[in-house]
């Protein structure tokens, strides 16, 4: 089986057609048992998210398979979390590859692999291939080590915390702008009361002003209406 630990998806992978991402997995019997194969399927966890050709079958003796796994757009940043498991069993050449599986349902028949998922712009070389074989400890024993990476939930992290410091600042940028429309309309009403101030000043200013003026004048026209009448009643 080869890559062993971990299916790649790259941009260099990208069908143009399609837009989906391409990853091979590569799968040899080398069981030397003449009448022999070997039953395999694929499962994953999201379905919904690769197309997997074949997903189940059988390998002869000696015969390799390729078997192209599919990625579909805008899952690239999800892809983390899913794994591929590898269900298989040896069988008898020429048997119903659908029929093997249910009468083998229960695990103690079975062997599984799992693989992780990974999306990765880079380029990666593929793994040392394990060889299936009628043993689990087969796969453990020449399993390599795959290098060090940065995990993709880190990676999901970072966007998620990058996203909620965007809300953050914009949330920031809406109440600047609110205390700015605020100054600006009580400028505006401190302009509006102050001139205000200023008419009724100014109006005060008059009034007190004819009034000193009328007090003042002692031809004023209460004297006049007097004298009118004491010489009306002469």
């Amino acid at each position: 089986m080869s890559p062993m630990s971990e299916v790649i998806f790259n941009n260099s992978s990208k069908d143009a057609n399609t837009s989906r991402y391409r990853a091979d997995l590569t799968l040899t019997n080398r069981h030397d048992v003449e009448g022999m194969a070997v039953a395999f399927k694929v499962k994953t966890n999201s379905p919904e998210r690769y197309h997997v050709k074949p997903s189940t079958g059988s390998i002869g003796r000696g015969e390799v398979l390729i078997i192209r796994i599919h990625l579909s757009p805008g899952y690239e940043e999800l892809v983390s979390r899913d794994r591929f498991l590898i269900l298989y069993q040896k069988m008898q050449a020429g048997s119903d590859v659908a029929q093997f599986w249910k009468d083998h349902s229960d695990k103690s028949d079975r062997f599984e692999h799992r693989i992780r998922v990974r999306f990765n712009a880079a380029e990666k070389k593929h793994e040392s291939p394990i060889i299936l074989t009628n043993s689990v400890e087969a796969p453990k024993v020449l399993k390599t080590p795959s290098k060090p990476t940065i995990p993709s939930e880190e990676l999901a992290g970072l966007h998620r915390e990058l996203g909620r410091v965007k809300g953050q600042l914009t949330r920031v940028e809406e109440q600047v702008d609110w205390i700015r429309s605020y100054f600006v309309y009580s400028l505006l009403l401190q302009s509006f009361l102050l001139i205000l101030l200023f008419f009724v000043i100014h109006k005060l200013t008059s009034i007190t002003y004819i009034l000193e003026s009328t007090e003042s004048d002692p031809n004023g026209r209460f004297s006049e209406v007097v004298n009118s009448a004491d010489r009306t009643s002469l």
